[in-house]
């Protein structure tokens, strides 16, 4: 585990406890019409130490360039330049490409800090306008607001920390509405697919099961499966869940309508992680144990099939956890967008090919970014075309 500011190791801590102390049952749910891309689960899912993974499925942390006809500006985003940039509901702005603010750590490890970062929301348009989002306009906040943007980039989702509650800020209008929550400090925030609704956990409660709130009526709902290990597929009604079976062997699990139906051994049974993100493939952060890097494992973002548990690909680096990289979102069914915090990239990373190009880069460490999938997605398209 990276060096952590003490309030981000205990959650990432608990929640990994979450992961590893959950249980299930283990349903095989192999497609055999799928092309393999490692060994079947089948012959492996009972070797629980299967830990090294090969050479050919192991992508390096490095781009091959920016994106095709992407903005300049996007290369060289820096906060300072966001000083004097118009108040979003002064400017309100149609979409955003991104969200971002930075991490409250980097004032402890002696890093320049941007304008005002622990009360202050950053906005990027796709043409690389900046926008700001004073908080003081919208509540009372906590340190880490945990700005999260909507999947079509309209809308952003903030956490008002010790105050119970939700603010999501419409940026064509700068209007929000508040909606109340019944735990502190949501973390771990998670727009469902269709922008109607949102799933968290309470950062002082990350082995509870988390909750969801219904932005169309305001209604808040427990949820059926632990919030940190899970993420929606293709709508709210389908969620997949990252755990662990009795035995510490990683599995799937499936709900639909809240109800577990069934559960997939993973290949790699020990290659587990936070925070997952799922298209047609599961992608999620994976931090090795100094057991398991003794035995050849690697800290990296891992892409599996759900389907049939097969791992696709491991996006690593040497030095990987000083970067602190993670799975952003899915822009399409293939390509994933990770961003590296430390250094502050964003980068879009092809997992059935293997190649990797820069989206943005900013001058300033420690950048917390949400994207929105859509918008990014149509730069890719403006790129090739």
């Amino acid at each position: 585990m990276p060096e952590r500011a003490p309030q981000v190791a205990s959650i990432v801590a608990v929640a990994t406890l979450a992961l590893t102390s959950c249980t299930g049952p283990t349903t095989s749910g192999a497609d055999p019409g799928q092309r393999p891309t490692s060994t079947a689960p089948e012959t492996t899912a009972a070797a629980v130490d299967k830990i090294r993974v090969p050479d050919r499925l192991i992508t390096e942390l490095r781009d091959a360039g920016p994106v095709p006809g992407i903005d300049q500006d996007l290369l060289r985003l820096d906060l300072r330049d966001a000083r004097n940039a118009p108040a979003l509901a002064d400017a309100p702005v149609a979409r955003a490409l991104l969200v971002t603010d930075q991490e409250f750590w980097t004032a402890k490890q002696g890093e320049p800090l941007g304008p005002d970062p622990v009360h202050q929301v950053f906005v990027v348009t796709p043409n690389a306008q900046w926008r700001r989002i004073p908080l003081d306009d919208y509540g009372k906040f906590h340190s880490e607001p945990v700005p999260t943007l909507s999947p079509d980039g309209r809308q952003v989702a903030i956490s008002e920390g010790g105050n119970r509650a939700m603010v999501v800020i419409d940026l064509a209008t700068g209007e929000h509405r508040r909606y109340p929550t019944p735990t502190r400090d949501p973390v771990f925030v998670q727009w469902s697919p269709e922008g109607d609704a949102l799933k968290f956990v309470s950062r002082n409660k990350a082995v509870s099961l988390g909750f969801e709130l219904d932005l169309r009526t305001g209604e808040v709902s427990e949820t059926a499966y632990g919030v940190v290990g899970a993420t929606y597929l293709r709508s709210r009604r389908t969620v997949l869940e990252v755990g662990a079976d009795p035995g510490g062997a990683g599995v799937i699990r499936r709900y639909r309508d809240g109800v577990r139906v069934g559960a997939q051994p993973l290949e790699y049974p020990r290659l587990l992680g936070l925070s997952p993100l799922a298209r047609r493939y599961l992608a999620f952060g994976h931090d090795s144990t100094k057991r398991t890097r003794a035995q050849g494992d690697r800290d990296g973002v891992a892409v599996v099939d759900p389907r049939d548990g097969r791992l696709v690909g491991l996006l690593t680096a040497d030095g990987f956890r000083r970067t602190w990289t993670y799975p952003a979102t899915w822009i399409t069914p293939a390509v994933l967008a990770v961003v590296s915090s430390r250094p502050g990239t964003v980068r879009v990373w092809n997992v059935t090919t293997g190649e990797v190009r820069r989206l943005a880069q900013f001058r300033n460490r420690g950048m917390h970014v949400s994207l929105a999938s859509e918008q990014v997605a149509a730069l890719l398209r403006k790129g090739r075309r």
